[in-house]
């Protein structure tokens, strides 16, 4: 029996570690009469694939598993790409929110920043737990506007054409 290292003449040279597959890799000869490069698992004398084990057990589930996993990656990146700054800014705040709501509260609790500043601190913890106040615009009509809008198209013609015949200002 030969010592480690050492191979008997009667083994095939095929199953003999060439100087690119060394002891430790999968002694499975391939087709064509080369070695299988892989690792052989503990205590085997073949690769996980050539035993059947991990993907190789069942090809077809671990593809269409693995194709999936891939196709969501692909996914995650196309929206990390197309992100617009604001969507950015946004992600940041919602990941943050807890601290900056900690830091105003800092800022509304200590006494010795300025009043305007505490002020502010607490508003926009205001707006961002209730939503900033509706802000109501009040329109007055112009006396004038409505006067106008009781004219026909005629009568404004006629008036701007009495402005022609005024001499220049």
């Amino acid at each position: 029996m030969p010592s480690e290292g050492e191979h008997s003449a009667t083994e095939p040279e095929s199953r003999r570690p060439s100087p690119a597959t060394g002891e430790r890799h999968c002694e499975h000869v391939r087709t064509d009469g080369s070695r299988c490069k892989g690792w052989k698992v503990k205590g085997q004398s073949l690769c996980a694939g050539h035993l059947g084990k991990g993907v190789a057990s069942d090809p077809a589930t671990y593809g269409k598993r693995g194709a999936s996993v891939s196709a969501d990656i692909r996914h995650d990146r196309a929206e990390k790409a197309k992100k617009r700054p604001v969507d950015v800014y946004r992600d940041a705040m919602n990941e943050h929110a807890e601290l900056f709501v900690r830091e105003r509260i800092a800022i509304v609790k200590d006494r010795s920043q300025p009043a305007a500043d505490r002020l502010r601190a607490m508003e926009q913890l205001e707006n961002r737990a209730l939503g900033r106040p509706t802000e109501r615009v009040e329109t007055v009509s112009n006396p004038v506007d409505e006067a106008l809008e009781q004219w026909s198209q005629e009568e404004i013609d006629a008036y701007l054409r009495g402005l022609d015949d005024l001499p220049p200002a």
